[in-house]
């Protein structure tokens, strides 16, 4: 499961970086992030892993998924 998640995130965060959400300042240091776009990311991972476990709750109660 762990391993699941971290390769979940490595993923969004490729994303991220790569669809231009997230932008590096190598000048000043600073790391600078699009609220609004990170906003529509989060609620889709968030609802990916809802499902997730609410499925493993069903699960684990005795039910299919």
């Amino acid at each position: 499961m762990g391993l699941f998640i971290r390769m979940a995130l490595y993923l969004a965060s490729g994303m991220i970086a790569g669809m231009g959400f997230a932008s590096f300042d190598d000048a000043a240091g600073t790391l600078t992030v699009n609220i609004d776009d990170m906003a529509t990311i989060l609620g889709g991972l968030v609802t990916f892993a809802g499902t997730f476990v609410v499925g493993r709750f069903a699960k684990a109660r005795g039910g299919k998924t």
